[in-house]
């Protein structure tokens, strides 16, 4: 009697899978540009691509007024601001090919370039993490933006990001691939942070009156357990797309 796939029936079509991946892609690409430029912009006294955008979508005055990062955090980003280059325009590179790693028909059909492409992503992520934490070193926790809790939250959110980049090439070199896998779903969510932050600034900024220091002090306390709940989905949409290719028995 022949075998009944019944995964198929439970399995997401592959090609939804992959045009979410792409979406997202073009999300993160869009936003990485313009964490790119922050602090050239900043050096050059400018605005900035990404609080113009957001001064667009929600107000001039969430973006640049009283309570915003523009307004609270000039002077110490300025003392810092090669420093905090480092840790942007590596930590752009790093979101804007991270997420290709997850795409499983690129990854099986250009192998060498997906690991050329891993080792530019941890070496990005490692510089722009070190730059960040050199950076709150010289920052007394309670001038962070929105205060102690906040600054508590970067501190583990980069160290978080080191340990599991590190655990992830100690994965792949000891060739335990599916545990390199998780390593490297839980960084990239972890990453995603920075986006995802910026994500519910404008959405509450559109919904609330709150200020933007405001949201950022209350999104805080949730967003590292999202970044999880994201390394899961972004783990197991791979993980359907393996499964639905599989040889049935």
């Amino acid at each position: 009697m022949a075998a009944t796939d019944y995964r198929s029936a439970s399995i997401p079509r592959t090609g939804a899978l992959t045009l979410c991946w792409i979406f997202f892609g073009a999300l993160i690409i869009a936003y990485s540009a313009m964490a790119f430029e922050y602090f050239f912009a900043l050096i050059a006294g400018e605005r900035g691509w990404w609080n113009q955008f957001q001064g667009m979508l929600v107000s001039e005055n969430f973006s640049f007024g009283p309570g915003s990062v523009h307004a609270e955090q000039q002077e110490p980003y300025y003392f810092n601001r090669y420093l905090l280059l480092f840790h942007t325009t590596t930590g752009g590179i790093a979101l804007a090919i991270g997420w290709t790693q997850f795409v499983s028909s690129w990854r099986k059909s250009h192998p060498s370039l997906h690991r050329t492409v891993g080792k530019i992503y941890l070496a990005t992520i490692m510089v722009s993490m070190t730059a960040g934490l050199l950076h709150l070193s010289t920052v007394p926790l309670r001038d962070v933006y929105s205060g102690a809790p906040f600054g508590l939250g970067l501190w583990g959110l980069d160290l978080l990001v080191i340990l599991t980049g590190l655990l992830a090439f100690v994965s792949v070199k000891r060739r335990d691939f599916a545990q390199h896998q998780a390593w490297m779903a839980a960084n990239y969510a972890l990453v995603c942070a920075t986006p995802g932050l910026r994500f519910f600034w404008v959405s509450l900024g559109l919904t609330t009156d709150l200020t933007q220091s405001q949201i950022n002090s209350g999104i805080a306390t949730v967003l590292l357990p999202l970044c999880l709940f994201a390394a899961m989905i972004m783990l197991s949409s791979t993980r359907m797309k393996r499964a639905r290719t599989a040889p049935v028995a």
